[in-house]
């Protein structure tokens, strides 16, 4: 797989502990969310149901989680807290992960960072993915095969300019 990078940037501050968390709330054909907790550090992962009504357009480009398929359920939405505070996160970050399972937070080695673990698809289609937060600003994307972590992975950097008003 190609390494894919992609020039942005933005901002984050903290060191926390891990935290952990599963799908949360009702198993029907709804809207689900995984929710994670660490520090002042909120996660919230809102997970939708594919509509089968719909066609897929995603059944013949890469999606994570899904192979050749549409996933039963994506990400639609990722709300990332810091002291109350909301964190700009793009949608290229989440767009094409399918069939989240579970959402963590780890602490980074550095002050003022933290990453958040999406862990999804099953088996052949199941991924990793590590979104890299410093200075409250997205500054990494990596995510990796489950099963071929170290074959098949993509990489995306982040750059913003922030300006003040």
């Amino acid at each position: 797989m190609k390494k894919l990078k992609i020039s942005i940037f933005i901002i984050l501050l903290l060191v926390i502990l891990p935290g952990e968390a599963y799908l949360q709330g009702s198993m029907q054909q709804s809207d689900k969310e995984l929710f994670v907790e660490s520090g002042q550090v909120k996660v919230k992962v809102l997970v939708a149901s594919a509509q089968e009504s719909q066609p897929c357009k995603a059944a013949s480009s890469w999606r994570w989680g899904a192979e050749n398929t549409c996933p039963k359920t994506f990400i639609s939405a990722l709300e990332i807290k810091v002291g109350g505070k909301s964190i700009f996160v793009p949608i290229s970050a989440f767009a094409d992960l399918g069939n989240p399972r579970t959402v963590r937070i780890e602490p980074c080695k550095e002050k003022n960072c933290f990453v958040v673990v999406v862990v999804g698809g099953d088996a052949a289609t199941s991924y990793s993915v590590r979104l890299e937060f410093k200075n409250n600003l997205l500054i990494k994307r990596i995510v990796r095969h489950g099963e071929f972590p170290k074959e098949s992975w993509e990489e995306t950097i982040y750059k913003f300019k922030v300006t003040g008003n």
